[in-house]
This record gives C-alpha cells, sequence and structure tokens, in this order.
C-alpha cells in the first residue's frame, strides 16, 4: 500500500501544501487565492482541481453516480464503468477497500494519550490516505486525499 500524509503545514509559500508520500511524486498542490478548491499542479501545468467532491483531472470532470438517495461514487473509467465508492474512511470498488483514510491529532486523542503516557506530546493532526497503487493511479488517489484535506479545512 502507498500512501499520502498531509499534517497541517505549508511548504515554501504559504500557499503550498506540504503532502507526504510513499512514493516519488511529481505533484504538486496549492491553494489558490480565491481559497475555494486546490490545484495539482505537475511542473507549470495544471493537471487536476478539487473542490469537496468535485474533482477535474487534466481538465475533464470526474462523474460522479449517484446509487440511491445517499450512496454516490465516482466513476473512474467510464468505458469499465468502475465506481470508487466512499464508504465511511473506505474507499471500495465493488466490495473491496482499494483505499483508507486515516486522520488522527484531534484534539480529544491528544489529550488522551497524554493521560495515557503522563507526559507532554505535541500536538500533531494528519490526514493519511493508503491506497492499492495497482488498483488507482497515483494521481487520482492525490485528489481523494485532496478531498479529505478540504473538508478538513471547512470542518470544526
Amino acid at each position: 500500500m502507498a500512501y499520502f500524509t498531509y499534517n497541517g503545514n505549508t511548504k515554501g509559500t504559504i500557499r503550498e501544501l506540504d503532502i507526504e508520500s510513499s512514493i516519488s511524486s511529481e505533484y504538486r498542490v496549492f491553494v489558490p487565492i480565491s481559497g475555494r478548491h486546490l490545484d495539482v499542479m505537475k511542473g507549470n501545468d495544471l493537471v487536476a482541481q478539487v473542490n469537496g467532491t468535485h474533482v477535474v483531472l487534466h481538465g475533464e470532470p470526474i462523474e460522479i453516480q449517484r446509487d440511491g438517495i445517499l450512496k454516490w461514487g465516482w466513476v473512474i473509467n467510464n468505458n469499465l464503468r468502475i465506481i470508487l465508492y466512499p464508504n465511511n474512511d473506505n474507499y471500495l470498488i465493488g466490495n473491496e477497500v482499494v483505499a483508507r483514510t486515516l486522520s488522527g491529532g484531534d484534539l480529544f486523542s491528544w489529550l488522551l494519550a497524554m493521560f495515557k503516557t503522563r507526559s507532554f506530546i505535541s500536538f500533531a493532526p494528519f490526514i493519511k490516505l493508503e491506497y492499492d497503487d495497482e488498483k488507482i493511479e497515483i494521481l487520482l488517489a492525490l485528489c481523494i486525499h485532496l478531498v479529505d484535506v478540504s473538508n478538513s479545512f471547512h470542518s470544526p
């Protein structure tokens, strides 16, 4: 499993997010001045944008398919109609978990960890996406991760 991790830090400029990866990646993530979405750059080229659950790859929006009232997913291969469904902290293709989100560093977990160790621990929130790099391409996985990162910007 490969992974992406965002720990709340920026890199270089205040607008570039520091995203760690287990796989060498040429992608850089920026918050544009408008602050409404996240831009993914490869060199000087804009290759993806994430705005909530709306994802655009190479200028083409990824179709969202609804399945009933609450269930929905991204159509990641139009020819084969492969759908990637979010399910709590997991992402599924069919019934197989191909990615999962881990998060930590919330205030309650931090206080609990300090209580258990009876010592001070630095507060370090993070959002991590572990994914099967044989089932999901790296750019798509980064965009899925950015959906969770984007949601963290707008939640208390």
